[in-house]
């Protein structure tokens, strides 16, 4: 199963330090992905741990998809099986 982990750090030296309820991760094999923000003020201590999530995919999309009700995206198109066929049109 894997897992997202999502928390606000600094880079010291070369090396970026897991929160202390993250200490249990060790020799994982991890994938990382940095997004480098601008520095304008270091976030305070209790912002920090308010970013921390973790969630499996699973429950990504579980998310995503509670997020998306009760939105009317497709309201619209009154016929769907012409709408498809239009939307292919389009790519010939």
């Amino acid at each position: 199963m894997k897992q997202a982990i999502e928390f606000l750090g600094e880079i010291e030296g070369g090396i970026i330090r897991l929160p202390k309820n993250y200490t249990s991760y060790t020799a994982k094999n991890v994938r990382v992905i940095l997004l480098i923000e601008e520095k304008e003020e270091a976030p305070q201590e209790e912002e920090k741990e308010e970013l921390i999530s973790v969630h499996s995919q699973k429950e990504e999309l579980q998310l995503i998809f509670d997020k998306m009700k009760g939105k009317a995206m497709f309201s619209k198109i009154d016929n769907p099986t012409e709408w498809q066929k239009n939307i292919r049109n389009e790519w010939e």
